[in-house]
């Protein structure tokens, strides 16, 4: 597709200089800017941070049980629905009670498909939620540098 848009079959190689000192220069290093004010965490602002990122992985951890839970009902009530269709294609609809039996059926399972619905937006309203915390704690404390012996002493519980 790129092709097809004017970029050419082979990429233009850059000219060949023969000056020798084209060939031999190096870009000079980088040198290593200090850390800007404000971007080393103190210990208790590790101390916060951490506690976060455990707050962060335990709830992500119990969404994901959630997460298959759900999937599992839903897989459930999509197995329900094909079994309902089913039923309905060979209903006797000549003996009495039948259809209300059936009908009553349909509803109990709309109810279990709206209260499955209801669930599945709280579910993705809470994991707006945490992808929102955890963009917040890696602008807060992921790109923060701290000291290793704070991690240390915080994580020894002192």
């Amino acid at each position: 597709a790129a092709w097809a848009q004017g970029v050419p079959a082979t990429p233009n190689k850059p000219a060949k200089s023969t000056s020798p000192s084209a060939v031999t220069k190096k870009p000079a290093p980088v040198p290593e800017a200090p850390p800007a004010p404000g971007t080393m965490l103190t210990k208790e602002d590790l101390r916060v941070c951490l506690k976060d990122k455990d707050d962060i992985l335990a709830q992500r951890a119990r969404l994901e049980k959630d997460q298959a839970a759900s999937q599992a009902e839903r897989d459930q009530i999509l197995a329900q629905t094909q079994i309902l269709k089913d039923a309905m294609s060979t209903l006797d609809r000549t003996a009495p009670g039948v259809l209300d039996a059936h009908d009553a059926k349909v509803d109990a399972h709309e109810k279990r498909i709206d209260a499955w619905n209801q669930a599945h937006r709280q579910m993705l309203s809470t994991i707006e939620a945490l992808n929102k915390k955890q963009a917040q704690w890696t602008t807060d404390c992921g790109e923060k540098r701290y000291r290793e012996e704070d991690e240390l002493a915080i994580r020894s519980g002192k």
